[in-house]
């Protein structure tokens, strides 16, 4: 069976696009991938993974202004329209992996088969941010196709409801597939091998991701820097403009690395933060950041990595639930202080259950299943 991958976006920057290439490719399905963001490591990677890569010509690109992705739209729109006629068949399936792609892939979709696979959880997809029309047409996007994915149990429900779908949306949640790294793996980046170094006798606390103002992470700056020099308080990402103003000894910032070669730093932390609040008028819905699904969740597990996060339903059903880490009610630095003692403590206890739950899920069976709808031998979730 031949599969269309369609992403707007870098497959860089999505490990679960990554994972799905990979398992598709193992189950020795043929492959192609639709992008408008392609780099050097997008073509070795789909080369690595004998993946035919598709550029739809016209750049994308998250930092562009929102006028010049308005006005690209038509334009990758065709590109799409042109390479499905080229491409699709009868015996081929078509994967739309984010909210984005449903901006530029227009009605290309309808009369094919397609699965929805969706890493957000939108009840409305706007056009342009500020007004609420022109918008996408959701509900008829996800009645016509063969399947739904959601990365998380609860918002496979909500998406349900919300869009009247007759069957629940299958669920793969966002473990990476590929080979389990070792504990403090080996870090190919200079820079980040360099500063990691410095600090490897130290207990890190790793914060890798997005930082907005769903993800606040100056209490932990202080709670860590008010710990000593017995902790270390890493920060991974692509984009520091939220936590420059914090003023700590203990504070260190490490670039956007490509994954998978991020999980060679997240190998050497001590403690994971997962910092989930909702806020309104975003481009996803609030219940997007209560029942959230982050990667971030099995690439600390890969470790057996303990966990720290505030308390809402998406952490409280798989980190506090499992005991696998800790879940606050607030991120006072008094409390934060204190989870990271309590886990001190617990250690082994906590690291070892982060691991069983890594190891009890089992995506590949579920895929086999949505592309065969034929029932596997399914593990959790």
């Amino acid at each position: 069976m031949r599969h269309i991958i369609i992403q707007i976006e870098s497959l860089m920057k999505y490990p679960p696009s990554l994972s799905l290439i990979r398992m598709l490719h193992e189950l020795g399905e043929d492959v192609y991938f639709f992008s408008a963001e392609v780099s050097d490591r997008v073509r070795q990677n789909c080369i690595n993974e004998n993946v035919n890569l598709i550029n739809l010509k016209y750049t994308y690109d998250t930092k562009n202004p929102a006028a010049e992705k308005l006005i690209k739209i038509p334009l990758i729109n065709y590109q799409i329209k042109k390479n499905l006629k080229k491409y699709y068949t009868t015996n081929t399936i078509i994967w739309v992996m984010t909210s984005v792609t449903l901006k530029y892939i227009g009605k290309n979709l309808f009369g094919k088969n397609y699965i929805m696979y969706m890493y957000e959880l939108s009840q409305e997809l706007r056009y342009y941010q500020k007004f609420r029309y022109p918008c996408v047409n959701l509900e008829k996007l996800f009645k016509n196709a063969i399947a739904v994915i959601e990365c998380e149990y609860n918002r496979a429900h909500i998406a349900q409801a919300w869009f009247g779908l007759s069957q629940t949306p299958y669920v793969l949640p966002n473990k990476p597939y590929m080979s389990k790294l070792n504990r403090y793996s080996f870090i190919e980046d200079e820079y980040c091998r360099t500063v990691m170094e410095q600090i490897k006798d130290r207990k890190i606390i790793l914060y890798q991701g997005i930082i907005d103002e769903e993800r606040p992470l100056n209490p932990f700056i202080e709670a860590v820097n008010e710990l000593g020099a017995e902790y270390a308080m890493v920060i991974m990402s692509g984009d520091y403009k939220n936590v420059k103003s914090a003023k700590s000894d203990n504070l260190f910032l490490l670039p956007f690395v490509n994954p998978p070669h991020h999980l060679e730093i997240t190998s050497w932390a001590y403690i994971g933060i997962l910092s989930y609040f909702p806020v309104r008028n975003a481009a996803t819905s609030p219940l997007n950041a209560i029942y959230c699904a982050p990667n971030k969740i099995y690439e600390y597990a890969m470790f057996g990595i303990p966990m720290l996060g505030n308390d809402i339903p998406g952490l409280q059903y798989s980190v506090q639930n499992n005991k696998m880490g800790i879940c606050l009610p607030s991120f006072s630095r008094k409390d934060i202080i204190g989870a990271i003692k309590c886990i001190k403590k617990n250690y082994s206890m906590y690291s070892r259950n982060a691991e069983l739950f890594y190891d009890e899920i089992c995506n590949k069976d579920v895929l086999k299943e949505i592309i065969t709808g034929e029932k596997s031998n399914v593990c959790k979730g």
